[in-house]
């Protein structure tokens, strides 16, 4: 993970979106809503302490979710359950 703050133009109720908001790692906005985009761009590029925090928020979210360890181990126990 690049820590690196997003910006997702995604419905507010996709599976996207929940997943921004869980791991508290950028802003969420409509699609077609180019001046929300606007100020949402303008935003993350004046305060380098939100683009931070989002950007390590979303480090920590991939790590802790995503991590190579974490999928071996869900892959063992699908293998598993397959066999039984």
């Amino acid at each position: 993970a690049l820590a690196r703050p997003v910006l997702a133009v995604v419905p507010k109720g996709s599976a996207a979106a929940g997943t921004v908001a869980e791991a508290g790692c950028g802003l969420v906005l409509e699609p077609g809503d180019g001046k929300a985009l606007l100020r949402a761009i303008e935003r993350l590029r004046a305060d380098a302490g939100l683009r931070r925090n989002l950007g390590e928020a979303g480090r920590r979210f991939a790590e802790s979710h995503f991590a190579l360890g974490r999928a071996v181990d869900a892959f063992e126990i699908t293998l598993s359950q397959a066999q039984d």
